[in-house]
């Protein structure tokens, strides 16, 4: 904004917020308790996607730390520490891995690895593995100029298969990598989704395909060989501003969220207006049609993870911009100031 007499300067900073909340969720009725609590105080505003631990008593999340900062419209991913906190005492563990960007924590069956993106500093993706004890750092797939991974990585139920999307120029991939042989094959190949999850039982993947004008959930497979469509949502209709999905530890209902494009009064239905209010929603897998389950938030849902007791539910969304004021004082020295 300017400078004052003193020597201080005075500057204003718009940002968008990120915050992790959880909801209650009842597995029978499928209500969800709203309004969803903040449930990560520290450095509020700069912590997202979190996960549940297998055992439910941790979650990992992402903060974004100095130097690290999201100013309003700015491509800023992810955040630069990876943090751990406990539900039965409230300790956060953080480990900072001196990666670029990172984002996205998947916890590996047995609690003791975390897989994240990692966006490096040429801004090339990588999937990288975090020993969550000592913090000791593995590539798990580095893939060439050609492709680029998106959409998911997580690991089979039974920790024996790790599952990754990879984007090549005329398709998108879903690659299941052998733990043991380290043997990699095409297990689903599209050009029409762009994220997925796997079942609590490691049969089945839920894929989102967002299309505005023909937006689908399917479920595919994990052997590949069987696929379906679960719905055809109508023209307008959005699937979350960042598609994420999670399935209920029954596995009879996939949560996801949607947002219903608004018609402008006195226009033609064809001319709508994107609406910014998400509201959760769980698809039945046996088919059928979405239920609104009570939930809406400003911008989504990102990252959803289900507690292993199917009764509450994490993720992260972004709160509304914010402006704020900062000084620098003593900006000039005495003598630059006379």
């Amino acid at each position: 904004i300017g400078f004052t007499g003193n020597g201080s300067y005075y500057f204003a900073i718009q940002q968008r917020m990120q915050n992790v909340y959880t909801a209650d969720f009842n597995p029978e009725s499928g209500r969800v308790a709203a309004p969803a609590k903040k449930i990560i105080r520290e450095f509020e505003g700069y912590n997202e996607a979190p996960a549940y631990s297998p055992d439910g008593k941790y979650i990992a999340y992402i903060s974004c730390r100095s130097p690290m900062i999201k100013p309003f419209g700015a491509g800023v991913r992810g955040g630069n520490v990876l943090c751990i906190k406990s539900l039965e005492t409230g300790k956060v563990k953080e480990i900072n891995p001196s990666l670029h960007q990172m984002g996205y924590p998947s916890w590996s069956p047995d609690g003791s690895s975390i897989a994240i993106v990692h966006w490096s500093a040429n801004d090339r993706i990588e999937l990288c593995c975090i020993e969550v004890h000592t913090g000791r750092v593995s590539v798990i797939s580095k893939p060439d100029k050609d492709h680029s991974h998106f959409g998911g990585h997580m690991w089979s139920p039974s920790g024996k298969t790790f599952y990754f999307g990879l984007r090549a120029a005329d398709s998108w991939n879903i690659i299941a990598r052998d733990i043991e042989s380290g043997k990699e094959v095409t297990i689903y190949k599209s050009g029409d989704f762009n994220t997925f999850t796997i079942s609590p039982d490691g049969r089945w993947f839920a894929l989102i395909c967002p299309s505005n004008e023909d937006a689908k959930m399917k479920i595919v497979s994990t052997t590949g060989k069987d696929s379906r469509i679960l719905h055809s949502f109508e023209e307008g209709v959005r699937l979350g501003r960042v598609p994420s999905t999670a399935w209920t530890t029954d596995g009879n209902y996939i949560l996801f969220g949607m947002s219903e494009a608004q018609k402008v009064e006195g226009t033609s239905t064809t001319d709508m207006l994107d609406s910014d209010i998400v509201e959760l929603c769980r698809m039945p897998v046996s088919g059928g049609e979405p239920e609104k389950l009570g939930l809406k938030m400003n911008n989504g849902f990102v990252n959803m993870s289900m507690h292993p007791d199917g009764r509450k539910i994490t993720f992260s969304s972004q709160d509304k911009s914010v402006s704020e004021i900062w000084v620098m004082e003593n900006f000039l020295s005495d003598k630059e100031t006379r």
